[in-house]
């Protein structure tokens, strides 16, 4: 059966009769409404807690009022005790039933006078934060609650100073507000069943509560949540549990010229009574409304929905092995769209597995014959697959090695390894370096790994490469070198004592051979007639080339072991080569410094001081130099030796001049056998910069 209608026309109809628009302005509707209500609860509660603060502040302006013209008096501008029980104290309670007591103080604070007792109780109001603001000169201050010495009940006093004609305190003059009995909120005045009002001071005392002020009044409360909320915020509006554990909205507000706030709360019940109404009946409406709305929409969506689902089950109906299958365009004409889509995508679909299956043929090869190890794991490091290279590797069967996770792979003691590098390779997403396996069979292997995170979801690939003859080829070839470099140390060692013994050779045997002859050519000089010039003069020549072989003795002698050196120390010594270098070479040396203190061992003044000739030297042979410095350095730590060029130069990563390189190598091993380091630096034609550094002796 066709349809002549279109999907789209379908839709269109079901948005129309579930009438979406419809619900959208009821819904909205009722949600204004219901913010209208809440927020005439939030302005009623607010505006209760204003009018109890209002009446507070109009209170306390009373009483300042009051007392103002009482300090006017004469009655109690002088103190007279008697004068004020003549005077305005007299009918004080009659007149004023708001007020506990009057009370008249000197400057002292001493009670002159009081209406709550006969005579004057010996009490000090010295140390009361009140007198003392008076005292700093406040004209009016407002007490802290306290329980009243003279009357017992729980008060407030409002104080005004009075002054002499100087302008000094002469006394003071107070009224105490009792707090149990001052009404927050007139009785005339209307409020909601359960309304409690409270004023707190700063600290989170109760200075009053209408109703029950007997039972609250003088209580600390601040660990409450209401007085949490209204010492916070001031002001506002705010659903809390009150001290008596009814719950109620709130309104703040502070008492002006005081730190003190009011908080009037309505029982929620009754302050949201109307809103919670308003929100069942519109909840009603709307649930129906969206009942009608649903069944039509279910039955058009049926309608559509019946040529689809035939799409569908033909889809699920389909073999995975049998992508030939084809679907016969049935319903509306997007339909007739569809399953010509369906057709193309199976055909698609079909060449594609059959290179998806070629493409994993291949793959599968390359992953069975692969000479290296190849590791699958999942995201909780257990094993997914491993190629049989791996499975060779350590020795395990593939089911063997299914069933085991990457820390079974390496020996216990390297978990802790292996856990902090797993954590940085789900970071990084990659991770490539050197570690240890372990068999089955327990022994170790050295691998080189390679490894990618999530090359396909939840799934991780690490190639594996074993390097264990590697590994022991390079350890073998390090014990080679180590033993190359002991041998090299003994090497200079022996050519230094071989150098020191040939110095004392030729110093006690040849020297003295020289020495002798020298004499004896004298001693036949003095035999010579003075007629017998031809002789005379063999005998000079002889006597001066004795003298020339003494002197090249004494040459050699200095290079084998500058005596210099033994008796002056390295800098001397240093000096006194670069004078016989520049004699030879003809070139500039420079020598600058001082000689490090302590001396250095014999040892490093030996090694720095052969660094020199041999540096001086590769400089006469290559450096084509006209100039070189030579620095000696006492540091804290380090005795640093610098010697610079202004020669040719040469690339230090290139090929080093000929000759140069076993020089180099030389003084690289006499100063690393000293514990020293020796860096060179060399540019292409910027000369060339050697920099050596031996420690000090502990």
């Amino acid at each position: 059966m066709r349809f002549g209608r279109s999907i789209l026309s379908y839709l269109h109809l079901l948005v129309a009769v579930t009438a979406l628009p419809f619900l959208g302005v009821v819904g909205y509707g009722y949600y204004v409404e219901l913010e209208g209500e809440s927020a005439h609860a939030k302005a009623a509660a607010r505006g209760l807690a204003e009018l109890a603060a209002a009446n507070a502040g109009e209170f306390i302006a009373r009483g300042r009022s009051y007392l103002a013209t009482l300090a006017g008096s004469s009655a109690f501008a002088l103190l007279d005790e008697e004068a004020c029980r003549r005077g305005p104290g007299a009918d004080f309670h009659a007149l004023h039933p708001e007020f506990a007591s009057l009370m008249l103080v000197d400057a002292q604070g001493s009670v002159v006078c009081t209406t709550a007792s006969e005579h004057p109780p010996a009490v000090s109001m010295a140390e009361q934060p009140w007198f003392r603001r008076l005292l700093n000169g406040d004209a009016f201050a407002i007490g802290e609650p306290m329980v009243s010495p003279l009357t017992g009940c729980w008060v407030v006093l409002f104080a005004t100073a009075i002054h002499n004609d100087d302008g000094r305190l002469r006394g003071s003059i107070a009224v105490a507000m009792d707090l149990v009995r001052y009404q927050l909120i007139s009785p005339r005045v209307g409020v909601p069943q359960g309304t409690a009002v409270t004023i707190l001071d700063g600290d989170g005392t109760i200075l009053a509560r209408s109703p029950q002020g007997d039972k609250w009044v003088g209580r600390n409360v601040r660990e409450s949540e209401m007085a949490e909320h209204a010492l916070a915020r001031k002001e506002g509006e705010q659903e809390y549990a009150d001290v008596d554990g009814i719950t109620r909205l709130c309104g703040f507000t502070p008492v002006t010229g005081t730190g003190w706030v009011v908080a009037a709360g309505i029982p929620t019940e009754v302050a949201f009574a109307t809103v919670r109404r308003h929100a069942i009946h519109g909840g009603i409406v709307l649930v129906l409304v969206i009942a009608v709305a649903t069944g039509l929409a279910l039955f058009i969506a049926r309608i559509v929905a019946r040529p689809v689902r035939r799409v569908a089950d033909a889809a699920r109906a389909l073999p995975d092995d049998q992508l030939e299958s084809r679907l016969t365009p049935e319903g509306p004409r997007e339909m007739d769209e569809v399953a010509e889509k369906f057709n193309r995508v199976l055909a698609v679909r079909a060449r594609e597995a059959l290179a998806l299956d070629e493409s994993q043929q291949r793959l599968q090869a390359l992953f069975d014959n692969i000479r290296d190890g190849i590791l699958l794991v999942d995201g909780n490091a257990a094993h997914v697959d491993a190629n049989p290279a791996l499975c060779a590797m350590l020795g395990y069967s593939r089911e063997e090695m299914l069933h085991m996770a990457l820390w079974d792979d390496v020996p216990p003691e390297l978990h802790g390894e292996l856990g902090e590098m797993w954590r940085r390779f789900l970071v990084t997403g990659t991770l490539e370096g050197e570690f240890k396996c372990r068999r089955k069979d327990g022994t170790l292997v050295d691998v080189e790994y390679r490894a990618v995170a999530n090359f396909m979801p939840d799934l991780h690939l690490c190639s594996v490469r074993e390097i264990t003859k590697r590994r022991q080829a390079e350890e073998k070839l390090t014990r080679y070198t180590e033993h190359l470099k002991l041998l090299s140390r003994r090497l200079v060692e022996v050519q230094e004592d071989e150098r020191r013994h040939l110095a004392a050779e030729l110093h006690d045997r040849t020297g003295q051979n020289l020495t002798a002859i020298n004499l004896h050519l004298s001693m036949i000089r003095e035999k010579v007639p003075p007629g017998d010039t031809a002789v005379r003069a063999r005998v000079d020549d002889a006597m001066a080339l004795v003298g020339s072989t003494v002197e090249a003795v004494r040459d050699v002698m200095a290079d084998l072991r500058p005596p210099v050196l033994e008796d002056y120390g390295l800098f001397a010594a240093l000096r006194w080569y670069a004078d016989v270098f520049s004699r030879r070479a003809g070139i500039a040396v420079t020598v600058t410094g001082s000689e490090p203190s302590p001396r250095l061992p014999r040892a490093a003044e030996t090694a720095l001081f052969r660094v020199a000739q041999e540096a001086l030297n590769n400089v006469a042979k290559h450096a084509r130099a006209s100039g070189v410095n030579v620095s000696l350095e006492d540091g804290p730590t380090v005795a640093r030796l610098l010697i610079s060029d202004d020669g040719v130069g040469f690339d230090l990563d290139g090929e080093r001049p000929l000759g140069a390189g076993w020089g180099i190598v030389s003084m690289e091993e006499r100063i690393e056998a000293v514990g020293g380091v020796l860096r060179i630096e060399s540019v292409a034609g910027q000369g060339t910069r050697i920099v050596v550094e031996t420690p000090h002796p502990p």
